[in-house]
């Protein structure tokens, strides 16, 4: 899912078919799908990641293909990067594009150029049992939009950064967070040195690149596989949405949750505009006072029936029996 170009009039959205749809909030209706040209379902799979580069679409498959095209021209320019494909980056400015998947390495491509990558990531070093370090590349971001640093997460719980400036093609930073797969990250222009990132289990947290080592700060209140976080351009909000059904904002500042919304569906991608966001009144906020209430009484309820000891039918079974015995015998 994309916005239409810089003013953010109009939301693209990809299927797993391989159809655009493009939704117009001005009018509340979907434009006429386009499908995506050069693909083939038994190759190459569903797709995964649509980016918007000026007037032209880039589509990522998660068999590994790359397709740049556009709507209002019949030629397109397709690129193989590898047998899987879970993460893509683009940086219009340079008209560079960065991706990655399971078992296949960060590369950085360059669109006027498509015959070969511009660079192609070398896996870390073996483990100290002298292992070999699996590849699953997750996320992918351009660090301050500049076309040599790219910071990528992995499913393997790592944070690597790697500079195209430098000789050597292995990270020249490296991190992790948490034990779990990380899911998502996020970089945002106003503060170009934080990188935001959750994992499977709910947890989200900030980190320095400057002092990477270290986590920053954790944002709690999340349940179950966070799938998409952004960060508001211009407010010290961040956003976030998994299989919880819920879409999350949280204060950079300090990590307290701002706002909550239950959406009813499982949610898996999210776009922020550069509008402020709305205050609540005092009747939203006792409101949600109550619903919190709510919440802890039947967590606090559940605790008790499952702290209460089991019986088993058996030996209901077998004490009905001796109180019968016993009155027989009276």
């Amino acid at each position: 899912m994309c916005w239409n170009c810089k003013e953010k009039s109009k939301i693209h959205m990809g299927l797993k078919s391989g159809v655009v749809k493009t939704y117009d909030p001005k009018t509340n209706k979907f434009e006429e799908p386009i499908p995506i040209p050069g693909l083939d379902d038994e190759k190459d799979g569903s797709l995964y990641s649509l980016q918007k580069m000026d007037e032209s679409f880039v589509s990522g498959m998660d068999m590994g293909k790359v397709v740049s095209w556009s709507p209002e021209q019949e030629s397109f320019e397709t690129i193989s990067c590898g047998e899987s494909l879970t993460s893509m980056a683009t940086l219009p400015e340079s008209s560079r594009i960065a991706t990655g998947g399971k078992e296949t390495p960060m590369k950085v491509w360059d669109l006027n150029k498509t015959d070969k990558p511009v660079f192609i990531a070398k896996n870390v070093r073996p483990d100290w049992k002298q292992l070999r370090v699996p590849v699953w590349v997750t996320n992918i971001c351009f660090v301050d939009n500049s076309p040599t640093k790219i910071l990528t997460t992995s499913g393997y719980s790592h944070i690597r950064i790697y500079d195209l400036n430098s000789r050597q093609r292995r990270p020249v930073l490296e991190t992790t967070f948490d034990e779990y797969p990380i899911t998502t990250a996020s970089m945002v222009d106003r503060a170009p040195n934080m990188l935001y990132v959750a994992n499977t289990h709910g947890s989200m947290a900030s980190f320095d690149i400057r002092n990477i080592k270290n986590v920053y700060r954790g944002y709690k209140g999340s349940f179950g596989s966070v799938r998409h976080i952004l960060n508001h351009p211009s407010l010290p909000y961040l956003f976030s949405c998994g299989l919880d059904r819920y879409l999350r904002v949280h204060n950079e500042n300090d990590g307290t949750l701002a706002h909550k919304v239950h959406l009813k569906s499982q949610l898996n991608c999210l776009l922020v505009t550069e509008t402020a966001l709305a205050k609540k009144s005092d009747e939203e906020v006792v409101e949600d006072a109550k619903c919190s209430d709510k919440t802890e009484d039947a967590k606090d309820e559940e605790s008790v029936w499952s702290d209460m000891q089991k019986v088993d039918d058996s030996d209901e079974e077998v004490d009905i029996q001796k109180s019968k015995k016993r009155r027989l015998k009276k």
